[in-house]
Formats: C-alpha cells, structure tokens, sequence
C-alpha cells in the first residue's frame, strides 16, 4: 500500500473492523498524527518500518490496545519518550533496531519477550529485571547482553540456588542476547584489570627499550656519539621502571 508522507487521519476506516496486520514499511512516511488508525481496533501487528520517522508515533498507537508486536526498524527515531507504550498493554514484540537511539526508556515495557535494539548507538545496559517475560533481545554490543547472560560461575551458583531470588537482577528463564558474550567480547573490561594494566605497560616499556638498545648497540660497532649515550641511558632507565 502506496501512502503520502503524512498519514491521513481516518484513512483506514473503509478497511474491515477486524484487520489484525497492517504493513506500511518502506513508504516514506515522516509522520503518524493522532487517529491515523481509527477504525483499527482489533489491530495486532503492525509494520512501520524503514520509513523517515524522526519519534515514535505515541498518541497515534495509544488508540490500538490490542497492538501485539511494533515495527519501527530502519527510521530516524531519536528519542523514546516515558511511558511511549504505556496504552498497548497486550504488546509482546517491539523492534527498534537501526535508528538513532543512544538511550531506552524501560518505561511500559515489562511485557515484552522480544525486543530488538541493534544498530543504534545506545551506550548503556539494559536491567534485565525490569523486562521480567522477555526471551529474545538484540543489543548493539556483545557487553549489553551481560545483564542478561550468566557467566559459569553463576551458573554453577543457580544450581544449588533452590529458591528464586526476587532481587536477583537478572530474569528466572532463558533469554537468547545477541550479540552474545565470548572469548574476544568478555563481559568484563580487560582494561579495568590491574594486572592486565601493568602487564601491558611492562610489555610495551621491554619491548620498545628493547629496540632502541639494540638499535644502539648495533650502530656503536661503527662509531658512537654522547647522544647515543644519552639515548642508552635513558633506554636503560625506562626499562628498569618498567620492569
């Protein structure tokens, strides 16, 4: 279906009462005023994406209380506002992936089980207790999905964990995160090691000093200047505070 930038408020009431999926992806669309889906009760899945559209349509949508799964991928959408979804109490998938996201509000979304994120440039986690159903989640990076993976010994702890934790922070079931975890996109930050810190600086002060000594060494076969002394010395002296 072909429509204008601006969906035409009313436009949809010559379509049958109970129309339960709607596409309107890839037709251009800058906005979505207040009724455009009047006449659209009984709605369940509608699709906006990869349109033009800089925020989420909330009032329009606001009129669809069966609206069941959202999607508004491939938009220019900056911003979620709080309580966006709050009217769609029966929504269960959400897709919000490549548009220009840098924060989510987790307002009005304890019902989702599937929410996609990837492709924005949302630079927090996150808390995987406010999203207490959700089973399927896409986040821009590997670290994202840490909030909702456990580590093995974690793992190891839950199984003697006889008794669910209301605190525990993360969800009582499976939830499948990509992009996952693993061996070159841990969890925790090698750079907040301090062994890992002061193992890189005494790698680096060896080796760089290394070169200059030996550089040093090499040429003084041939002829030597005070500032190739200097430069030894200072070689020398670098590597010893390093090591």
């Amino acid at each position: 279906m072909e429509c204008s930038k601006t969906i035409i408020y009313g436009k949809f009431l010559v379509m049958p009462f109970r129309t339960y999926s709607l596409r309107l992806d890839a037709n251009h669309i800058t906005r979505v005023p207040v009724g455009s889906f009047r006449g659209l009760a009984s709605l369940r899945h509608l699709w906006l994406d990869d349109n033009a559209l800089t925020e989420v349509p909330v009032h329009a949508l606001a009129s669809l209380p069966t609206l069941q799964a959202v999607m508004l991928a491939l938009n220019s959408i900056t911003h979620i506002p709080n309580q966006a979804f709050a009217n769609l109490t029966s929504l269960v998938v959400l897709d919000l992936s490549s548009n220009l996201l840098s924060s989510v509000s987790m307002e009005s979304l304890e019902g989702l089980t599937h929410l996609r994120l990837a492709g924005n440039t949302l630079r927090h986690t996150l808390l995987a207790q406010r999203l207490p159903q959700l089973r399927v989640v896409e986040m821009p990076y590997a670290f994202q999905c840490c909030a909702f993976v456990a580590g093995p010994e974690e793992d190891r702890d839950q199984e003697n964990f006889l008794v669910a934790s209301e605190a525990d922070a993360r969800p009582q079931h499976s939830v499948h995160c990509c992009t996952a975890p693993g061996p070159f996109r841990p969890c925790q930050s090698l750079v907040g090691s301090w062994p890992v810190r002061l193992g890189v600086i005494v790698i680096h002060s060896f080796a760089c000093n290394s070169l200059v000594l030996v550089s040093i060494l090499l040429s003084s076969a041939t002829h030597s200047s005070s500032i190739q002394h200097l430069l030894a010395v200072l070689a020398w002296v670098h590597l010893l505070t390093g090591l």
